[in-house]
């Protein structure tokens, strides 16, 4: 029999002794002809069954299955993965995937790695394909794009972008994937707000130019919305403790896109994300305890527990919250590590904290000695509130104050010139860059500015505070605050509510931009922040401004940072240095201030 009128527990039959064999009955369902063998009942018929399946591997509705299997079917996308893996004819690899190919001489099905051999990645569409000639700089181009002399411009959306098609660029396509993939998830969300949420965020994503990655990255993101929907029936039951239960303060981390996403668009209370950093502290700390619980000093590292948190709530009911906090909850896990850290370290043999003597806290901080200022409370707290038998002193290090390579006259300049006119994505890292190096500041008090601390003058400059006084900005700057206030409104109207009160605002919600970025931004050019600060004052000592109290009104610098840079920079190394500096273009020298 060359192929089965029909197949019923593995056992083929002809028409003849189907129509013989199967006796028709009526559906149990929906009343239709249905046949079985013997006549046998209740039965159901085909479109019956296929009503509320699903598929196999995704979970998606199969109203036409492409494989059906002995315990469920297979859509057309998932059928594939259930073949049976088979060699290839070619190099003898097992694969799920083999296809004939005769362009390339295959008429035995063989593998994708075989197919692909000598393809490689084409510089103008991206795609992995064969290489049918090179662009001028030498990269490999497939056959499409070495035939198209012109920028690809998309029928869809009318714009210059990377080639996909001959229909849309790769943006449309990855917005089209992203959209698809949006809504083949939808279904799996039960409740109203959450469906909304994650579509908007979708869409907020593609307008953002981000489709690609999100579209990749989709199924982690749908997880959290499903747990979400899963764990919490409105809005209103999301609370910091049930976030980290359900996700963990790793999953947290991870989804911080979307949940960023549900702050910012109102979807979440704004309030929760700064309650939420509370209590990944408060859970951190326990997790800490709760390691300990075994070890010798676990008493003992309790009660350190409940003295700083106290130290903690007295600093909140005076006012020391938010921004002007003194003593936070992630002081109070720094200080629960570094004790952890000490108590580890001690000899086996010691079982009590009269046993610990100063000795061993000296070996500690010979081999730990970036614990010495962190493990201060702790040693504070056993003179305090511990019976020891000796008062433990942390000896007071007395450091020189280094003051980094001080740059030339042509890389000021230069630097000055890429900065002043850097392109659109690095508007927000050169303009913090121009901060730290026209005007002393640090990093982390540039990054800290709020929008409200910029002032728009009449006259279209502009004007901040750094110390005690306003001081006017250079017009170099001008530009560039104003392309990169540009570019904050443009985000503001796209995104369709208001940012951060920070004048450069981080990825999460509520936060500034990480000193990390700036960093990066500053090895590009391989200077750092303490080379920026160290060549103003010596451009501002050398030029005449040697008053300390001048210094801290008008930029913020200390009378002992003034000071310790007014001693090393003399009227004699004034002259030294101010002859190097002619016609140098790289670091001059490195200083250190004795205390």
């Amino acid at each position: 029999m060359a192929k089965a009128h029909a197949v019923f527990e593995g056992k083929a039959y002809c028409g003849t002794c189907y129509k013989r064999e199967f006796k028709p009955v009526p559906c149990a369902e929906c009343g239709r002809t249905v046949r079985t063998l013997q006549g046998r009942g209740p039965a159901t018929c085909k479109c019956c069954r296929s009503k509320n399946r699903s598929c196999l591997r995704c979970g998606k509705p199969v109203p036409r299955a492409a494989l059906t299997l002995d315990n469920g079917v297979a859509c057309p996308s998932c059928a594939r993965y259930y073949k049976p893996a088979k060699a290839c004819a070619n190099c003898g690899q097992r694969s799920q995937h083999l296809a004939r190919d005769f362009k390339l001489g295959f008429e035995e099905p063989v593998c994708p790695k075989c197919r692909r051999k000598g393809h490689a990645t084409c510089a103008c569409c991206g795609k992995h394909r064969a290489p049918a000639g090179k662009d001028d700089e030498g990269r490999p181009l497939c056959q499409g794009c070495l035939k198209r002399k012109e920028p690809f411009t998309c029928p869809r959306c009318g714009r210059q972008g990377r080639y996909h098609s001959q229909e849309r660029c790769s943006d449309c396509y990855w917005g089209d994937r992203l959209g698809k993939k949006i809504s083949d998830n939808l279904w799996i969300m039960n409740q109203r707000w959450l469906r909304d949420a994650f579509q908007e965020f979708g869409r907020r994503m593609r307008i953002d130019g981000k489709a690609q990655k999100i579209a990749v990255d989709l199924d982690r993101h749908v997880k959290f919305f499903h747990l979400l929907d899963q764990n919490f029936s409105c809005p209103e039951e999301v609370r910091p403790r049930e976030l980290i239960r359900v996700f963990g303060l790793d999953g947290l981390r991870r989804a911080s896109l979307p949940f960023g996403f549900l702050v910012s668009e109102n979807y979440l209370p704004e309030m929760l994300v700064e309650e939420l950093r509370r209590e990944a502290e408060f859970q951190r700390q326990e997790s800490i305890l709760e390691d300990a619980e075994d070890a010798w000093f676990h008493p003992v590292l309790k009660r350190f527990h409940l003295s700083q948190s106290n130290r903690r709530k007295r600093f909140e009911s005076r006012g020391w919250e938010k921004e002007f906090q003194r003593y936070a909850p992630r002081s109070v896990t720094q200080d629960l590590k570094a004790a952890v850290k000490f108590l580890k370290f001690l000899p086996p043999e010691i079982g009590s904290i009269q046993e610990i003597s100063e000795k061993h806290l000296d070996a500690f901080l010979l081999n730990h000695p970036g614990y010495r200022n962190g493990l201060r409370n702790f040693i504070w707290h056993l003179n305090q509130h511990e019976k020891t038998f000796v008062r433990f002193k942390i000896p007071t290090t007395k450091q020189g104050r280094k003051i980094a390579l001080v740059l030339g006259q042509d890389k000021f300049h230069d630097l000055l010139e890429s900065w002043s006119h850097a392109p659109d994505r690095e508007v927000n890292t050169a303009l913090i860059a121009l901060f730290m190096m026209l005007y002393a500041q640090k990093a982390r008090r540039v990054l800290r500015m709020r929008l409200s601390d910029l002032h728009h003058n009449p006259d279209g400059s502009f004007s901040t505070t750094f110390g005690d006084v306003e001081i006017p900005l250079s017009e170099i700057l001008t530009p560039l605050i104003e392309r990169h206030l540009e570019q904050r409104e443009k985000q503001r109207a796209r995104e369709g509510h208001d940012l951060e009160p920070y004048l450069f605002p981080g990825r999460r919600v509520g936060s500034h931009l990480s000193e990390s970025s700036v960093t990066q931004y500053l090895h590009r050019y391989q200077v750092s922040a303490a080379m920026l600060f160290a060549t103003w004052m010596f451009n501002a000592l050398s030029n005449g401004l040697r008053q300390a109290k001048t210094l801290k009104r008008a930029f913020g610098v200390s009378d002992m940072t003034a000071a310790g840079y007014y001693e090393v920079f003399g009227a004699r190394l004034f002259d030294e240095v101010s002859g190097k500096m002619r016609g140098n273009d790289g670091p001059l020298f490195f200083l250190e201030v004795g205390s």
